[in-house]
């Protein structure tokens, strides 16, 4: 159940069973059935606040009028939400909805999941206001508001908060800087970032959530999108950076542009091995992506060569399961305990003006896989990387 229906300010009410409904259905009833049914709606009441709060989705107007009623209420709704959407999708009253946001997330220590969607057309400012003045939060008032075994109270003292202590998933549609929104990413277990990012960000992305060159042990799942305009062939470079700041991946979603498969799956090869606890590896998982196989002389079969980069990175992942590259899926066989392409494919050769063409930045929606070479690297591919990433 999501939460999208207006909020009412006043402290003493909740918004699905305000005190005039009540007033209103008690007109029509016996003077000593009144009583009654008063004491069962209050009593109610923090059974369907719970319920109420628990999932919310908001925007625009109704995010201000969530965020005044998390204040402002003597009820603990705040704590309450486990589920939170915020969707900034205008910049009116950009000021308010921001100085209203900052002083609501204290009273959202119980957040476990945080979706963000961040629409393209904002303004510099309200960018600017996501990306830095939300963390860490500090109040400077003397008559700070804190938490204390489910009560509000008054103290003299400035406190500094941390954003979502218990924050477990964090889904992000925008600018990748506003990650820093989240306090502590030591406990964030899933992430999801659906906007392309180029070198810098995804650079910035691993220094935010593996600083100092700390592997990051805690995150077991990421969906990331990577978009290198200067180059199709990146995405070797990528995995071995994602899998020394991620080690305990289970389940990997990459997608980006012109992914050359072959890279991806021989990167899969690697002694010591990547991603080692990984279960599910997915490679541009849109069902409509279609693979561009480029013949290279006579050199072997494309997909004969990755069965083979599969079937070895097998042996050093014990979890394996599955691993996806668009339409072409690789799976163990429950028969043989072999992997194998679970799926039949048809694939057409193009020109090569044709499979690289010149792409606007955030204008693809479909990307392709790409299996270019499928001859194995000459240099040995941790010399070469760590050349590349260091």
């Amino acid at each position: 159940m999501t939460l999208s229906v207006p909020f009412r300010f006043n402290k003493t009410s909740l918004p699905c069973l305000a005190n005039e409904l009540l007033d209103e259905i008690t007109r029509y009833l016996p003077r000593r059935d009144q009583h009654a049914l008063l004491c069962t709606g209050w009593a109610l009441h923090d059974v369907v606040s719970r319920q109420l709060y628990r999932d919310v989705s908001v925007y625009d107007s109704s995010a201000k009028r969530f965020f005044k009623t998390i204040i402002e209420s003597t009820e603990s709704y705040g704590t309450y939400t486990k589920e939170l959407q915020y969707t900034v999708s205008t910049n009116n009253d950009v000021s308010i909805t921001h100085a209203l946001l900052r002083r609501a997330v204290p009273f959202l220590a119980n957040v476990e999941s945080l979706t963000m969607i961040m629409r393209t057309q904002l303004s510099p400012f309200l960018k600017y206001m996501l990306r830095y003045s939300v963390h860490p939060i500090q109040s400077t008032y003397a008559d700070a508001i804190r938490l204390d075994d489910k009560r509000l109270r008054v103290v003299d003292s400035p406190i500094t908060f941390c954003n979502f202590p218990k924050l477990k998933k964090f889904n992000l549609h925008g600018d990748i800087k506003v990650i820093r929104f989240i306090s502590i990413k030591s406990v964030l277990v899933k992430i999801c970032l659906t906007e392309a990012m180029d070198d810098d960000s995804f650079t910035f992305f691993l220094n935010e959530m593996a600083p100092t060159g700390t592997p990051n042990t805690s995150l077991s799942i990421l969906c990331i999108t990577l978009q290198f305009v200067e180059s199709y062939s990146r995405i070797g470079t990528s995995l071995y950076r994602l899998g020394n700041a991620f080690p305990n991946i289970k389940s990997l979603t990459v997608r980006s542009p012109k992914l050359d498969a072959l890279e991806a799956s021989l990167m899969l090869t690697l002694d010591p091995p990547l991603f080692r606890e990984a279960r599910l590896l997915q490679f541009n998982d849109w069902t409509i992506t279609t693979p561009v196989i480029i013949p290279v002389g006579s050199g072997p079969d494309h997909l004969k060569v990755q069965g083979i980069h599969i079937t070895k990175a097998a042996e050093s992942r014990r979890n394996l399961v599955s691993v996806n590259f668009g339409m072409i899926k690789w799976a163990k066989s429950v028969y043989s305990g072999g992997w194998e392409q679970t799926n039949k494919i048809c694939v057409d050769s193009g020109d090569d003006d044709e499979l690289y063409p010149d792409f606007d930045k955030d204008s693809s929606l479909f990307w392709d896989v790409l299996y270019i070479n499928p001859e194995p690297l000459h240099e040995p591919l941790t010399k070469c990387f760590f050349a590349t990433v260091f």
